[in-house]
């Protein structure tokens, strides 16, 4: 049965803004009355805004409507507003444009006055027989125009019923993306316009483009209009973009370490444990891991019933014991919970619960077969469930999924038209905020999500909130790539985590998978570098294969590449204060405005970040021109989707570049060195001479490190040689001079493989001694160890066994 605690409002969380970058600036600006153009004039540093209070010449006096210009230095004054005014209901429900609604209205009265720096206007008009006064206050906040609305609601069946900006800028102004925000920025003579409402601090139901809107409640009324927007046109693109007043979530530093694993399977528990077990021995030790599948009727199905895990795959204990596996290798692990629709098939379902429109019927969610769970009802939801997760499964972090990726209105639908504490957008998201808090508190962990797409994404909105989000751009590879606003005002706050699903970086629909060989992951590693993001890999919207569930990334040698080129590279950038952005321009580094004025493509970036204190990050996002970059006296030759990382504190490198016209990935730095020459022939990088991909990584022995092979046959590096006669992946860990563990984690035909390491002392030219783990004990083994050229050989190691090898004089 659903809860039965009646909903109660939830607390504000005090006062909380969206304003401008360009809003938090100290200037100092003016404001004087133009007699030549009856207007009121806002001058700040270059930029000068007028408010215009004459109608238009040659058109009908509409005096409700307001209309603002602006211009930069002595140019030409350019269209701001030209139809901002108040939104109106018919009797019928129609919802009226402001151009419509004031020639409907009977304008009675416009005063305009002072108050120090504040111009105030004072409408009063007639509606549907009704005198009504409603009021605007226009004042300069730094850099950009604050304009707050003040507007009486409407009684059963008309009335005002919110306000909108009209058309922004003037006709045809080339549009701008910055990723991660749901609108655009426009260009207008030399400068950039972005104007909204501050969805924080209004009231409406809702908010599309520059439209709030306030629906009528149950009894028929709406409610007052109070609305705050801010219009910002300045020479700084940044100065526009809204500036994120919350703080980091506390475990935010959680994630700086760890590579996300966002796995989604349909297969017993056995086998993902058998999975979870096997990718640290590959060196994934460092994992945030997002379990999505897991519930009790399966996925996305009688939400928001998900404990406990699914019977046919396993079973609560054994899914438990699956989860243990991951989190003994340090793992922190997150299971998939969603709290805002109610499936029709769910015993949880009940329309006490539900979002409502204004005749109490049920609002219909996003997710098929389901309704909108009122925003003020998850919490009750999240009590019963989140509590039995926590105290049955070995968990400590949460992924929600949706909750950050959207409008909670727009594209939840979780604004209930019967009032209470989710009668509007700015409450509802209040309601977002203390479930992922109560979740956050819950699992004792960092809060995930999901980022969406278009102009109802709400992620970067939601920076502080969680912890992190799975964070792409909007049109994916093709994106341009403006990186300035993510690196210097979002990602203190919030971590992107790669750069969407690969779904969502391909371009392909909402839920249409996509081909792991059709995925361009230099691309995509390249463009989560750029945009300052930790490292991702999964297998979540990736088609399945012949074998079933593909493998996370699509093959493990994609897999340990992310993971090892990402995993430091991460660590380093993700709290490292920003010094310099670039973009390459010929010979030339230009900063983003001078980028912008050239004209400079930016869907083909190729950008220099310069962190402090001694952090250089190169990155070719052009997908046909290379770039060669000279570090120390070297050239490299950065190819498409190649880049190039350098700290010299950090005794740190780390590139995917071409040496003598090969790709070849390399990373060293104080926790291991990887290189992966990409090919079936042997090459030298560095020190290191594999043909594949090998990681060694410091363990028991000062001299000798930990080695792990991945589709590779050899490595070596210096006298020590590590060999297997097939293709495949290896595992070998030191205990000490004369005991070595080695696992043959996979091998090209699946066959069993010669192993080959080096022989540090001579007792291991005498006796040796090998043990395999079989059925969960130490056995002797009937592979033996010869001794060979390169060292000692295990002859015909088989696959996903582990051996024990000791030297005795």
């Amino acid at each position: 049965m659903p809860p039965n605690a009646a909903s109660r409002p939830l607390a504000l969380l005090g006062p909380r803004t969206l304003a401008p970058l360009g809003a938090g600036s100290s200037a100092r600006g003016t404001l004087e009355w133009d007699t030549e153009a009856l207007a009121y004039v806002f001058a700040v540093e270059e930029v000068s805004y007028r408010v215009l209070l004459a109608p238009p010449e040659n058109e009908e006096s509409q005096p409700g409507l307001l209309r603002i210009e602006g211009r930069i230095g002595s140019g030409e004054w350019r269209q701001l507003l030209r139809e901002a005014g108040m939104l109106s209901r018919d009797v019928d429900g129609t919802v009226h444009s402001p151009g419509e609604t004031h020639r409907r209205c009977a304008f009675l009265e416009m005063r305009h006055s002072l108050r120090g720096r504040v111009l105030a206007l004072r409408y009063e008009e007639l509606i549907e027989g009704n005198a009504v006064r409603r009021s605007l206050q226009i004042k300069l906040s730094g850099r950009s125009l604050e304009v707050e609305v003040d507007a009486p609601g409407g009684q059963p069946g008309a009335g005002f019923c919110g306000f909108s900006l009209g058309p922004v800028g003037p006709d045809g102004a080339p549009q701008l993306a910055v990723p991660g925000l749901p609108q655009p920025l426009l260009r207008v003579d030399g400068g950039y316009l972005l104007a909204y409402a501050d969805r924080l601090l209004g009231r409406a139901s809702a908010y599309t483009g520059s439209d709030a809107l306030y629906r009528p409640q149950e009894d028929g009324v709406t409610q007052p209009v109070s609305e705050t927007y801010y219009l910002t046109l300045s020479p700084d693109p940044l100065a526009a973009l809204p500036a994120l007043r919350h703080g980091p979530a506390p475990f935010r530093d959680e994630l700086i370490s760890r590579v996300t694993l966002d796995y989604y399977s349909t297969q017993a528990y056995e086998d993902d444990e058998r999975l979870f077990r096997l990718l640290p021995l590959y060196g994934l030790r460092d994992v945030f891991l997002i379990y999505r599948n897991w519930q009790h009727t399966g996925y996305n199905r009688r939400n928001p019933l998900l404990y406990p895990a699914a019977e046919e795959r396993g079973g609560n204990d054994t899914f438990r014991r699956m989860l243990a596996a991951a989190a003994e290798s340090g793992w922190r692990v997150a299971l998939r919970q969603e709290y805002f629709a109610a499936a029709h098939e769910s015993p949880y379902w009940t329309p006490v619960v539900l979002a409502t429109d204004a005749e109490g019927n049920p609002r219909p969610s996003c997710r098929e077969g389901s309704d909108a769970i009122a925003a003020d009802r998850m919490l009750e939801f999240a009590r019963l469930e989140a509590t039995k997760i926590a105290r049955n499964y070995p968990v400590n972090a949460t992924f929600v999924d949706c909750h950050t990726a959207w409008d909670p209105e727009a594209h939840l639908h979780q604004v209930s038209d019967r009032g209470g504490s989710a009668g509007n957008v700015m409450q509802t998201q209040r309601c977002v905020e203390a479930l992922l808090a109560f979740l956050r508190d819950a699992h004792d962990g960092p809060v995930v999500g999901s980022a969406g797409e278009g102009a109802h994404r709400f992620d970067t909105l939601n920076a502080g909130v969680a912890e992190g989000v799975i964070r792409g751009v909007d049109g994916g590879q093709s994106a341009p790539l403006i990186v300035d606003y993510e690196l210097q005002e979002v990602r203190d706050r919030l971590v992107g985590i790669g750069c969407g699903s690969y779904r969502q970086f391909a371009g392909h629909p909402e839920l249409e998978p996509v081909d792991a060989a059709r995925i361009d992951w230099d691309a995509y590693r390249a463009t989560e570098i750029a945009l300052g993001h930790a490292g991702y890999a999964g297998n979540y919207r990736i088609k399945p294969g012949p074998r079933g569930i593909p493998f996370p990334a699509g093959s493990a040698s994609s897999l340990v590449r992310e993971y090892f080129l990402l995993r430091y590279l991460q660590q380093l950038y993700l709290n490292a204060p920003v010094r310099t952005v670039r973009y390459r321009s010929g010979d030339r580094l230009l900063d983003l405005i001078e980028a912008l004025h050239t004209g400079l493509d930016l869907s083909q970036a190729q950008i220099r970040v310069e962190y402090e204190p001694d952090l250089t990050v190169w990155v070719n996002r052009s997908a046909t021109e290379r770039w060669t970059v000279t570090l120390n006296d070297e050239r490299f030759e950065l190819p498409p989707s190649g880049f190039l990382a350098y700290s010299a504190e950090e005794r740190f490198i780390a590139y995917s570049v071409l040496v003598n016209s090969n790709r070849v990935d390399y990373c060293e730095c104080p926790l291991y060195t990887f290189v992966d020459t990409r090919g079936p022939n042997p090459r030298l990088v560095e020190t290191i001479s594999t043909d594949g991909a090998a990681v060694f990584m410091p363990g028991a022995l000062a001299r000798l490190q930990d080695v792990v092979l991945v589709g590779a046959r050899q490595a070596i590096t210096g006298e020590d040689e590590y060999r297997l006669s097939d293709r495949g992946d290896a595992r070998f860990t030191w205990h000490s001079e004369t005991e070595i563990e080695l696992t043959v984690l996979d091998t090209e035909t699946g066959k069993p493989t010669h192993v080959t390491f080096p022989a540090p002392t001579p007792e291991w030219h005498q006796h040796r001694e090998v043990m395999e783990y079989a059925e969960g004990a130490w056995q002797v083994s009937r592979t033996q160890a010869h001794t060979v050229r390169q060292g000692i050989q295990l002859a015909r190691a088989l696959p996903g066994v582990t051996y024990r090898i000791r030297a005795r004089g």
